[in-house]
């Protein structure tokens, strides 16, 4: 399986944290983020939902504090695709609302 076929799955399953394991114990968060960078335009739906729904769960939020990740944010934020863009600026508000929760800042 692929990145990209494991966040369809993720993206399209039951919103489960057992699911959101499952798919990082096959792809880790930098996986996801490097698939992203490189996905056909019909996968690139499906990883974003991927990732905005793992950042729903507060188990899981605090990976997106990674030196990889937020390389991934930081050059998201920047993309010529508005809906990265877009899925970053909400991960971020995400991320910065949930920040003093998880020790950030």
């Amino acid at each position: 399986a692929t990145a990209a076929n494991a966040a369809r799955e993720f993206a399209t399953g039951p919103m489960a944290l057992e699911a959101a394991r499952l798919l990082l114990g096959h792809f880790p968060l930098p996986a996801l983020c490097e698939a992203l960078a490189n996905a056909r335009p019909e996968d690139t739906v499906h990883l974003l939902t991927a990732l905005e729904r793992l950042a729903e769960f507060e188990e899981i939020r605090a990976s997106f504090f990674s030196d990889s990740v937020a390389a991934f944010l930081r050059q998201g934020a920047e993309s010529q695709d508005p809906r990265v863009r877009v899925v970053v600026a909400k991960l971020l508000s995400r991320l910065a609302k949930e920040g003093g929760e998880v020790g950030i800042g």
